[in-house]
Parts: C-alpha cells; structure tokens; sequence
C-alpha cells in the first residue's frame, strides 16, 4: 500500500511540561507556515493546574441551569483560560496569526488543558478588540501525542465494529442504525454487539480486521484515580490497562479509527511512568489512526448529533479537522450552545481523510453514494436502500444477454462475408513480466531460516532492512505459537528495504522508519495466505528507529500468523 501524503497543517503547536526547582510550567513552540519556529515560555503554575481545570467545569455540571446561563459560563471559562494559562507572548503570537490559520494541530505532553474549550479575546496586531469563538468552532483544530507514531494521513474504512456498552441509552440504537445505513451504502462490513464484559469486548477487538471502531456508553471517572473505564451492561469496567499485549499490537498493525462517545472517556491522567488514560493508550500503545472522545461528561442528544454530523462530513470527503469543526458548529448550534458540542476531543491529523470502503489510494471511480439520512433518523431509510439496490440489480438483468446477441450477429456477419479476420494471425501467450525489485541497486539478502519450536521462519530482507533485530524479536515470540499448539508451518517472510523520512510534527526533528512483511505460510501441501504487516516507529535517527520498528513487526507477524492458523483449523 503506498504511503499517502497530505498537506501540513497551518499551525503546529508543541507543548511541553517544563520541570524547575521543585516547580512546573508549560513551554511552547509555534511552527507555521508562514513564520518562523518561535518558542514561547509558560508562567510557573501558582496551583494545581488539573484542580483548576475541574473547578472550572464542574460549573456546567447542573443539569437544570438555564441555557442562557449555561452559555454565559461556557464563555466566561473560555475567557478565564485564555487570561490565565496562555502567557503574554502566546496571546502576541495568536494575534499575528489568528486570521492566517485554518488547520491547527497541538502536539502535547500536558493532560488537562480543555484547547477546544479556549475563547480567545484582547486586542487585535491593529488596536481594534476582538472576542473569537471558542477555538474548538474556529480553527480544525485536533491533538496529538508527543512521543507516539505519525498520525494516519488516511484512514480506509472497510470493516467497522460498532460497541454498545450501556444499550439503554436513548441515542445508542440510533448511532448504531445511523453507522449501519453508512455502512450498508459505502460497502464496509459492519458489527454490532452489545458488550457486557472485558472478555467479549477483547473477543470483538480480536476477531475483525477493524479500521472503524464505535464504542458508545457511560464512562467511569474515580476521583481516586484507581480506576477508569467503560462501564459494560454487567456493570463491569473495561479499563485502558485492558488494551495492552498481543491485542495492542494487532490494533497497531490496523490503525483503525475509534471514536469512544462515553463520558470522560478523552481525559487523561498522570499515572507513575506516563500519561495514563484512554487517550493515551489507544494513542500511544495501540498507535491509532485517529481517536475522537469527550473530555467532560456529554448529553445523549448532542452525542448522536455531533457523532451523526462528524461521519457525515468524513462521508462527503472532508478532512478530519474539518469534519470535527463542521460537527462542533452543528451540534453548538442546534443544541442552543450546549457545552457537550465542546467537549469532544480529536487526536489526529487536521488534514488527514477517512474514506468508507475501498483502499487507500485507489484511482479507479467510486460508486454512486447514496445521500445519508438526515440525523432526525427514519428507520425506512435502511430498507429504502435494500429496496433501491434490488431494484437497480434487476434492471441489469438484460446485459449479459444483450452482449451475447451482438457478439452473435457481428460473428454472422463476418462469416456471411467471408472474412477471415484471424488468418495469419499468431496467438502468442503473454509472457508472464519479471517482477521489478523495488530497490533494484539494493537487492535481497539470501534468506535466513530461525526455528520457533516445530515451526520455522524463513526470512528474506533487502539491504537496509533491520535484518538482525527482527530475527532477534521473532526468537523472542516462537513460545507463543508453541503455548497455541501451533507447529509444522513455514512462514515465509519478504521484508522489503523501510521507508526512511523525516518526522516534524512537534518542530523537532526525527526520523520514521516504516517496514513492512509480505507473509506466506505452509504445511503438509496446505498453504495460508495472509495480509501483509507493517510497523512505524519515530526516533531522534534512522538506524534506532528501524529497530524499534523490527521489534514491534517481529511481534505483529507472530500475532497475525497464529490468528490465521487457528481460523484455518477452526
């Protein structure tokens, strides 16, 4: 699959966690387009900066405020944030640039600043006073993770789970009707269940090749910080920690997009090594394409509005900071102002697309998209479409035998005049084409075998691959596949030359390796065919971070080889 390129955004903001004499403050650098790098220091923190941030949400918290009061707070926490935690020379910066930005990205270590939220206000480069939207409706503005891979510069959707985890919701069968009528119309496989425990939840994160997945439900927030997650129709918890090991890897391998449409589900959360939370997880750990979550709690109305209205957008080809803008301003709005509108969060590329159905890159014509529904869903909309494609399959009955009748009379023709068209004719059987190397000055080392208990794999890698750290990661994992009673196979393994280039998200540089295995297996006459796999890994040179990148592959080809022999015996 070639590596797809998309623009870069027109602001890219680093932030970082300053640590000085026992005190913290927050450090910033700008990277746009049109200007320079600047860096911005931050003022040190006179209080706990996560308690400050509660506080101030915790104000929108009474479900019986009135709307205009509610409106009236939003702004002034908007404000408050701008006045207090953007220092002096940021608010300068913001002023130069505040009408040359489009797409925002802010790549971060910080847990708990509510950007979206932010309402920026002062004097404009000109003296005359400005009070802009709240950043969240302005700018495409998105996250990202410092630390974690490139995000997906897109997403093809072709197999989508959708997860209930609380089906009581009044929304929940209707995001999950509105998913499936996308779907059903884009030619993407869709599952839906209704999950009440980690294990059936882990089952579905397993058992499909996912590049959507839609987790809706209530999540669990512990002022202890002992505990969160998705609370299941058992009333069990489903946490971060659960998405850790081999299942980690496989959803690496995917890069799906997830959107969890729960309750705290975007906060994150310091915990004793890293930033602990979903975000976090599914960012950092699981290497997600893109992730959508809200930062504070949510009504149910707004989350199926602005849900409806963000695939909506992605559906008519718009880029994902555009979608989620789009999304934001149609559930502000139709919500009278409501803070939910506000409070989703998305870690990705601004200008990165999610396309349903097809692969990534394709050039041949799409099919005729059929409009969505509207969000006021109608049930009808689903066995419309049914009807419509049924319809459209038996006006094409005739075509074959239409094709027949003129291949038959051309062939009359032809003989009645007694044209021998093929006479002196040579058919010559198309040589089958040498296949091209892709780095011909870099041909392929003669392939090593290494035993993993009574299997074997057989690796082939070109120049340049990190040959000696996948051998070491694939000796590494050979148990598993003897604790599955896996043996008697030979996985073939290509690995082509990896794909070097430069990592600027955060205006520092770095180099990403991108490797990539081409698998086949066999066993007494029978053979596998499986997907290829792949693994990017982002460090400071080339050379460690292909390694981490053999690592991770290593891990990802065993993985995807055990799942595959036990779907075969299956």
């Amino acid at each position: 699959m070639a590596r797809v390129a998309v623009p870069p955004p027109d602001l890219v903001m680093r932030v970082k966690i300053v640590h000085e004499q026992g005190r913290s403050r927050l450090s910033f650098t700008l990277n746009w387009a049109g200007g320079a790098v600047r860096e911005v220091p931050g003022d040190f923190f006179e209080s706990d900066a996560e308690q400050y941030r509660d506080r101030l949400l915790k104000t929108l918290e009474s479900p019986s405020m009135p709307r205009e009061e509610v409106i009236r707070r939003l702004e002034s926490i908007g404000q408050n944030l701008w006045r207090e935690l953007i220092p002096e020379d940021l608010k300068r910066a913001y002023r130069e640039i505040r009408d040359q930005v489009t797409s925002w990205m802010i790549v971060s270590d910080e847990p708990w600043i509510p950007w979206e939220l932010i309402k920026p206000h002062g004097k404009g480069r000109s003296g005359e006073p400005f009070n802009d939207e709240f950043l969240g409706l302005r700018y495409q503005l998105t996250r990202w993770l410092a630390g974690a891979d490139d995000p997906a510069p897109r997403i093809a959707v072709r197999q989508a789970t959708v997860l209930l985890a609380d089906e009581k919701l009044p929304s929940a069968a209707k995001e999950a009707e509105f998913l499936e009528v996308l779907a059903q119309s884009r030619g993407v496989d869709l599952t839906r269940r209704v999950v009440a425990s980690p294990a059936e939840v882990v089952s579905c994160l397993e058992d499909v090749d996912l590049q959507l997945l839609h987790v809706v439900g209530h999540g669990r927030r512990d002022s202890s910080r002992s505990e969160e997650g998705l609370i299941l129709t058992d009333d069990l918890l489903f946490g971060p920690s659960e998405l850790e090991g081999s299942l980690a890897i496989r959803l690496r391998a995917l890069r799906p997009l997830v959107f969890l449409n729960a309750c705290w589900a975007g906060r994150e959360r310091w915990s004793l090594t890293r930033l602990g939370g979903w975000a976090s997880r599914w960012v950092k750990v699981c290497g997600c394409g893109a992730l959508v979550a809200p930062i504070w709690p949510v009504r149910d109305s707004v989350a199926f509005e602005l849900a409806a209205a963000f695939y909506s957008a992605l559906d008519r080809g718009d880029s994902l900071g555009k979608a989620i803008q789009a999304a934001r301003r149609q559930a502000f709005a139709k919500s009278g102002g409501d803070p939910s509108a506000l409070a989703y969060s998305v870690y990705g590329h601004p200008n990165g697309r999610v396309t349903f159905g097809g692969e990534v890159g394709e050039t041949e014509s799409e099919p005729e998209r059929l409009p969505l529904p509207p969000v006021d869903w109608k049930v009808e909309a689903l066995h419309s479409l049914r009807r419509k494609r049924s319809e459209s399959r038996v006006k094409k009955w005739w075509l074959p035998i239409a094709a027949l009748v003129v291949f038959g009379c051309v062939s009359l023709v032809l003989y009645d005049s007694k044209v021998e068209p093929f006479k002196n004719t040579q058919f010559v059987l198309p040589r089958p084409q040498a296949k091209v190397p892709i780095h011909p000055s870099n041909p392929p080392n003669p392939p090593t075998s290494v035993s993993a208990g009574q299997s074997k794999f057989m690796i082939t890698a070109a120049a340049g691959a990190p040959k000696a750290a996948l051998l070491s990661a694939l000796r590494s994992q050979g148990a598993r596949l003897e604790e599955a009673g896996i043996s008697g196979w030979t996985l073939q393994i290509d690995v082509p030359r990896p794909q070097i280039s430069a990592n600027n998200l955060s205006g520092f540089p770095e180099q990403s390796c991108r490797l990539v295995a081409h698998l086949n297996a066999r066993s007494s006459g029978r053979t596998l065919s499986l997907d290829d796999v792949e693994a990017v890994a982002s460090q400071q040179d080339a050379e460690t971070a292909c390694t981490f990148a053999a690592e991770a592959l290593g891990r990802s080809i065993v993985d995807r080889f055990a799942r595959s022999v036990r779907k075969e015996n299956t």
